[in-house]
């Protein structure tokens, strides 16, 4: 865990909002593959994660995971410095919906339903 962990702060401290675990599914041994269930488990005990679900096939399938991480509240707190408290809620609304749309976690009627449209 000590390495996903490593992983998640690193990522969360340079304002990566995506990023993509491979964990490979197991195949090929006689025992059920055991450390997808276990990022599973320690990803859900990161305050930096916010989601995630497993990959597409073209980015691993069930072999790799999509993660979606906080954004960093030193970096939240700088950016409110140069802009309006207004407008920054707006562009990490916007920024949220655009990564879940990556992520295809949300649908077109729940993107325009979000941004009121």
């Amino acid at each position: 865990m000590s390495a996903l962990k490593r992983f998640i702060g690193d990522c969360h401290h340079h304002s990566i909002r995506c990023a993509l675990i491979t964990h490979g599914k197991g195949e090929g041994r006689q025992e059920p593959a055991k450390l997808k269930s276990c990022v599973n488990h320690w990803l859900r005990q990161l305050d930096q994660v916010l989601a995630f679900h497993s990959a597409q096939k073209q980015h691993g399938g069930l072999g790799a995971t999509y993660v979606l991480i906080k954004k960093d509240k030193s970096a939240a707190a700088d950016g409110r410095k140069n802009r309006s408290s207004s407008s920054q809620q707006a562009l990490t609304r916007i920024n949220m919906l655009i990564d879940l749309f990556l992520l295809n976690l949300i649908s077109v009627d729940e993107r325009l339903m979000c941004l009121g449209l």
